[in-house]
């Protein structure tokens, strides 16, 4: 989720995406929000764009 490049190409001919990747424990989000921002806001982004 976190590396367009490898997301877009394994995404090729790919007609349907569940998107069900996340960071979902609130303690390691409150120790590392960075990590979490990258996974579930950046990484959603990805997606998208690919």
């Amino acid at each position: 989720m976190r590396d367009y490049k490898r997301l877009h190409r394994a995404l090729e001919g790919i007609d349907t995406v569940v998107h069900a990747a996340a960071l979902k424990q609130v303690p390691a989000a409150e120790y590392n929000p960075f990590e979490c921002i990258k996974t579930n806001i950046l990484g959603a982004q990805n997606l998208i764009e690919a």
